[in-house]
């Protein structure tokens, strides 16, 4: 259970700095963002935030009820599975995460994508 927690706790994390360092900046203008990105916030990061506050303040909620008795944890999942956000949430923040680590990796090392 305790490694349950950690990992939802750190996959909550890891969206917030997702948003902090790359949605905000790019929301911000404050970064050289290729042209080609330029104005995709909505393409790249899609509901982000609400998949955040999802994970954020009813997941991990729920998860941490369940600490001291794990054999029941189960009905956290039985009870959100069936929302599209939680289904969502997985597979687009690990595209999202896969795509910022080759958008960073690039940006730091100065390669241009030509698209």
């Amino acid at each position: 259970m305790a490694e349950l927690l950690q990992t939802e706790r750190t996959y909550v994390k890891d969206l917030e700095t997702c948003i902090k360092f790359f949605l905000d900046e790019m929301r911000s203008g404050g970064t050289i963002i290729p042209p080609p990105l330029q104005g995709k916030e909505d393409v790249i990061f899609g509901n982000m935030e609400e998949i955040h506050d999802f994970h954020n303040d009813v997941f991990l909620r729920e998860l941490e009820k369940y600490e001291t008795m794990p054999e029941d944890v189960g009905h956290c999942f039985v009870t959100w599975v069936s929302t599209n956000i939680f289904v969502e949430a997985r597979v687009f923040a690990h595209i999202c995460y896969e795509c910022l680590v080759i958008w960073s990796f690039n940006t730091i090392n100065n390669i241009t994508i030509k698209m």
